[in-house]
C-alpha cells in the first residue's frame, strides 16, 4: 500500500500520525541518511533527503527514504498497510535498526566481549567496564608484560605503552590522542595477541630484493652460520632466471623508509613485508607496497619513526652528498615525496646520523675519503647535494658509512670476488671533503671492484649474499683485521660467473 491509497481507517495511531502536528520535528538531515542507518540525534533537521515515517499497526514506527519501495531496516512496503507521515511521532518506539542503534549494540557488545577475553588472560584487567576499550595504565601495563613477547624498558605511561603495542601487535594503532583506549577491531587484536597470534616478532630480519622487483622477508636465524671460505649453504630460491639484487636487516618493528629509482621516499611498517623462506621465490614489491609501477627500490632503512634520527643522507654514483633534516620528511604520502634529486645520478647508498658523525665514502677502484658531517650543510629535499669525494673518470662512489663519535670498531671492505677485510677505523684518518681520499683495499682482477665498506665489530655476524642466490653468515671475528691498502682473505668461495649482491651487519643471535 503506497502513501497515496493509505487505508481509510484512521485507527489507532491516527492522531500519532497525524500531518498537521505544528509541534513534531522537520525531516532529517542529508548527511543522517547517507548508507543504510540513519543517526538519531540527527533525524528531524533535513531537507535535501525526502524521509517519510511509517507505522504498520505496532508501537514501533519505521524510516523509509526517497519513497523507497522499503524501509531503511529492509521491510518491504508492497502490499501492507501502513501509515505515512513526514513528522517523526513522539508516542512511538524507533525501529532500532532503521536508526543504526542495532548496530551500535551489537559493537557495543562484541567490545564487552573482546575485553572479557583480554581479562581471562589478565587477571588484572577488570572484565567489565562502563567503557570497554578503554583501559588504566596498570591494566596497559599488565597486558604488555602477559604478550608471548619482550620489550625494551621504556616509562610506562599510556602514551609509552600505547606505543610499544602499537609496535608489537597487527592491527592495534599508535593512537596519541587517546592512548587508552581501544576500538573493536584493536581490542580483537590485543585478544589474538595474548593468545600468541599476529605479534610482531623482535628477531631482527633480513629483506632480500631481485632484479625483477621480488621481495621477501626472512629472519636472520635462517641464515646457518659457517666459517669464513666456503660457499655458502644457505641457497637462495628465485624465480626463473631472476637474480638477488640486494640484502637489507632491520627490525620488523620499526618503520621502514624506501628510497626508489625516481628519488621518492616512501615510508611503511616493518611488518607488511612478506614474511618467506629461503626457498619462497618472493612477490612483486608493488603487490605489498605502496610503490608506483615505474619504479623500483634502491636502498631501504628503518627507525622506530621519521624523528628518532637528526638527519637523513643520500649518496650518489657521482660522490655527492646530501644531508636533509628529518623534519622536512614528517609528512610522507601514500604516494611518496620526494627525497632526492636523482636527474644526474643514481642513488648508491642512504643512512642515518646524529649530526656529530663522520661519514665515509667509498669507491669501487677502493679510494676512501672519511670526514666530519658538518662539512656538508644540511639541504632541502629537492637540492643536488655537495661533492664528496673527487673521482676518476673511470670510478664512481658506491658506498657511504656513517661513523658515530664513539666508534672504534672496525670497517669491514667487501669486494665483488667475495674478498674482503676489517681494518681498524683509526687508520682512517679523517681530512676535508672532496678530496681524493686513501686508499681502502687494493681490488685488481682477483678482488674486483669494492661492493662496499660498513663498521662492524667483532660482537656481530656478516651475511652476504650472491647475484646467483647463494648465502653465507660469518662471525666477524673470522675475518682477519688488515691494514688499508691490503687485498683481504677470502670470504665466500664463488662459483664461476656468480658475484656478490650484498652484504648486511647483523648482531650476534
Amino acid at each position: 500500500m503506497t502513501d497515496d491509497n493509505a487505508s481509510d481507517d484512521d485507527g489507532l495511531f491516527s492522531d500519532i500520525l497525524s500531518e498537521d502536528n505544528p509541534d513534531d520535528e522537520a525531516a532529517p538531515s542529508d548527511e543522517s541518511t547517507k548508507g543504510n542507518t540513519v543517526d538519531p540525534e540527527t533525524v528531524g533537521t533535513n531537507k535535501l533527503s525526502d524521509i517519510d515515517y511509517l507505522n504498520f499497526g505496532t508501537f514501533t514506527y519505521h524510516l523509509r527514504r526517497d519513497n523507497a519501495p522499503e524501509t531503511v531496516c529492509g521491510l518491504s512496503i508492497a502490499d501492507r498497510e501502513f501509515k505515512s507521515s513526514s513528522r517523526k511521532p513522539d508516542l512511538l518506539d524507533p525501529c532500532k535498526q532503521c536508526h543504526g542503534q542495532s548496530s551500535r549494540e551489537s559493537n557495543e557488545e562484541q567490545r564487552r566481549q573482546f575485553r572479557a577475553a583480554i581479562a581471562e588472560h589478565v587477571d588484572t584487567v577488570a572484565p567489565t567496564e562502563a567503557s570497554p576499550g578503554e583501559f588504566s595504565k596498570s591494566e596497559l601495563l599488565a597486558i604488555k608484560k602477559a604478550l608471548p613477547t619482550d620489550f625494551p624498558t621504556f616509562r610506562p605511561t599510556p602514551t609509552k605503552l600505547r606505543l610499544q603495542l602499537s609496535r608489537a601487535i597487527v592491527g592495534v594503532s599508535n593512537s596519541q590522542s587517546e592512548p587508552a583506549q581501544f576500538d573493536k577491531k584493536e581490542l580483537d587484536a590485543l585478544n589474538e595477541a595474548l593468545a600468541g597470534t599476529d605479534v610482531i616478532p623482535r628477531e631482527p630480519a633480513v629483506v632480500i630484493l631481485t632484479d625483477d622487483g621480488r621481495i621477501r622477508r626472512t629472519p636472520c636465524s635462517a641464515f646457518q652460520t659457517q666459517h669464513r671460505g666456503g660457499k655458502g649453504t644457505n641457497r637462495i630460491h628465485l624465480h626463473e632466471d631472476d637474480q638477488i639484487n640486494a640484502i637489507y636487516s632491520y627490525n620488523p618493528r620499526n618503520q621502514l623508509y624506501c628510497l626508489t629509482t625516481a628519488g621518492q621516499i616512501y615510508e611503511f611498517q616493518g611488518h607488511e613485508i612478506p614474511v618467506g623462506s629461503l626457498d619462497d621465490p618472493g612477490i612483486a614489491v608493488q603487490d605489498s607496497l605502496p610503490i608506483q609501477d615505474e619504479e623500483a627500490i634502491v636502498e631501504l632503512l628503518d627507525a622506530p619513526d621519521i624523528g628518532y634520527y637528526g638527519f637523513l643522507l643520500t649518496a650518489t654514483a657521482d660522490g655527492k652528498l646530501k644531508r636533509t633534516g628529518t623534519g622536512q620528511f614528517e609528512n610522507i604520502r601514500s604516494t611518496g615525496i620526494i627525497a632526492a634529486d636523482l636527474s644526474e645520478s643514481s642513488l648508491i647508498d642512504v643512512g642515518w646520523s646524529d649530526g656529530e658523525s663522520d661519514l665515509l665514502i667509498t669507491t669501487a677502484a677502493g679510494q676512501s675519503i672519511r670526514f666530519r658531517e658538518d662539512e656538508a650543510r644540511p639541504m632541502t629535499r629537492q637540492a643536488k647535494g655537495v661533492a664528496g669525494i673527487e673521482l676518476d673518470s673511470t670510478d664512481q662512489a658506491v658506498s657511504l658509512s656513517v661513523l658515530p663519535s664513539d666508534f672504534d670498531g672496525e670497517i669491514l671492505s667487501l669486494t665483488q670476488n667475495g674478498y674482503g677485510k676489517r681494518t681498524p677505523v683509526g687508520e682512517y684518518r679523517k681530512q676535508n671533503r672532496y678530496g681524493r681520499g686513501l686508499v681502502d683495499i687494493n681490488t685488481g682482477d682477483r678482488n674486483g671492484p669494492v661492493v662496499t665498506t660498513r663498521p662492524i665489530t667483532s660482537a656481530e655476524d656478516v651475511i652476504i649474499v650472491t647475484r646467483q642466490g647463494r648465502g653465507i653468515k660469518v662471525p666477524a671475528s673470522e675475518i682477519s683485521t688488515v691494514g688499508r691498502n691490503t687485498k683481504g682473505v677470502n670470504i665466500i668461495e664463488l662459483n664461476p660467473e656468480d658475484t656478490v649482491a650484498g652484504v648486511t651487519i647483523v648482531s650476534r643471535s
